[in-house]
């Protein structure tokens, strides 16, 4: 009987512990951005704003509420290019850890870097963007 007991017990912390690794449990969205390391401002999934709207958007902004959905957007423009610098950094190992190159290898290594520092620059911007529109939004 005891060791039925802990066999069960052995059991249910394996089910438990393989079932506390889904990534929804996490806190990771369907895009993969972790929640937790979301600014607190900023929503799970803003909605989705063509350009247009994004100048209409800026060129009308008026009240605290405006700037904060500004500065909302481009808290999360900013992740989102977070994320894809991210994923080219694995690609640029994934290249750099293959045994064989073939004749592009040195194209696809610059480009890779170019992506890198691309997709930098514009989430750094982003940053710069959203801390601005969240400074008009203090009194």
């Amino acid at each position: 009987m005891r060791l039925k007991m802990l066999t069960m017990a052995a059991m249910c912390l394996v089910f438990a512990t393989a079932f506390a690794d889904q990534p929804y449990l996490n806190g990771y969205a369907k895009n993969g951005i972790s929640r937790m390391f979301l600014d607190a401002r900023a929503p799970d999934r803003p909605p989705r704003y063509s350009r247009s709207e994004i100048k209409r958007m800026i060129h009308d902004a008026k009240t605290a509420e405006d700037f904060g959905r500004l500065a909302d957007y481009f808290d999360y423009r900013s992740l989102e290019f977070q994320q894809k610098a991210d994923g080219q950094v694995k690609e640029l190992e994934r290249l750099l850890a293959l045994r064989f190159h073939a004749r592009t290898y040195a194209t696809q290594l610059d480009y890779t870097r170019e992506l890198i520092k691309e997709y930098r620059s514009k989430a750094v911007e982003c940053t710069a963007r959203a801390t601005a529109y969240r400074a008009n939004t203090q009194p």
